[in-house]
């Protein structure tokens, strides 16, 4: 790994490490940073796919699997704009459902469990091993009893 990547690398587990203690402890305060994570990362999906749609082609070199590398190379590389934006969408879809809760909750749940599991094959690109720690958070969420149906935050 080159050494401009080890940084954002690093802070990458770091906050997925801290983010699995508190979906674990303290499930609340995990919701709603997953919540506020999800959001920023659909705004800087959507605005880096219209205005620097050419980045998303690094996560080719970094990618363990040949199908994903194929993919971004190929039918990705001509449609980056829309795929991004629709992640970017799915990403305020997880974000939305993870504050306002009630009957969005489950399924914002399973959404950010199957992001971290889409993106868990771009290797280095994705942080690993931050999408494991992603994906045992989401599943500490939705398995936790206490919390599996709240109340809407919103009403």
């Amino acid at each position: 790994m080159p050494d401009e990547y080890f940084i954002p690398w690093l802070s990458s587990n770091i906050i997925a490490l801290i983010l699995l203690f508190f979906c674990w402890k303290y499930p609340k305060i995990g919701r709603y940073a997953y919540a506020i994570i999800f959001l920023l990362a659909a705004f800087i999906n959507i605005t880096t796919a219209i205005g620097s749609p050419e980045l998303y082609l690094e996560y080719s070199k970094w990618t363990f699997l040949k199908v994903y590398e194929r993919f971004i190379e190929g039918y990705f590389k001509e449609h980056i704009t829309g795929f991004v934006t629709i992640i970017g969408l799915g990403q305020l879809l997880v974000s939305l459902g993870l504050l306002i809760g009630s009957y969005f909750y489950k399924p914002a749940l399973i959404g950010g469990l199957l992001f971290a599991i889409g993106i868990l094959p771009l290797g280095m690109g994705s942080g690993f091993p931050a999408p494991v720690f992603m994906i045992m958070s989401f599943w500490l969420l939705l398995t936790n009893k206490k919390i599996n149906i709240p109340e809407s935050s919103i009403s």
